[in-house]
C-alpha cells in the first residue's frame, strides 16, 4: 500500500514546547501546522480506503519533500521539519511514529509553490 499526498503552504518546522511558570506549551503555529498536515494526509487515506484499505499496523517507509519558499528568513533544520510531519500522522496514518523504520527527506529551495510532498510506503516483513 502507497500513499501520497502534498499539503500546499510553507512547511513549519517542529519547535520545543515552551514554559510558562509550570505550563508548558506548544506555539499555534507548529499546532496549526500539524492540524493541517493531518487534514492532508485523512483525506488521502479516506480516498485510499475507497480502491482498497490502508493499514496502520505494521512498519512504514516514508519520504519528505520540502519546497521552502524563497522569501523566509530563516532555514529550518530537516529533521525538525521531518518531526512535524511525523508527529501530525501519529493516529492518522499509523498509530505511532515508530512504526516509520526508514525516513527519507529533502529540502528545496523553490521562488514559488512552497509546499510538503509525503510520500507513505507500508512496509511487508519478508517471511
Amino acid at each position: 500500500m502507497s500513499l501520497r499526498f502534498t499539503v500546499p503552504g510553507e512547511p513549519h518546522a517542529w519547535e520545543r514546547a515552551r514554559q510558562q511558570g509550570r505550563r508548558r506549551f506548544n506555539s499555534s503555529e507548529m499546532t496549526a501546522a500539524k492540524k493541517t498536515i493531518a487534514q492532508y494526509a485523512d483525506l488521502a487515506i479516506r480516498e485510499a480506503r475507497e480502491s482498497s484499505s490502508y493499514p496502520k499496523v505494521g512498519n512504514f517507509v516514508m519520504s519528505c519533500q520540502f519546497f521552502l519558499g524563497s522569501t523566509r528568513s530563516s532555514d529550518p533544520d530537516l529533521d525538525n521539519l521531518l518531526k512535524l510531519v511525523m508527529d501530525a500522522l501519529n493516529g492518522v496514518a499509523w498509530r505511532d511514529d515508530r512504526q516509520v523504520i526508514v525516513a527519507a527527506a529533502t529540502k528545496i529551495r523553490v521562488i514559488s509553490g512552497a509546499r510538503t510532498e509525503i510520500h507513505l510506503k507500508h512496509h511487508r516483513e519478508r517471511e
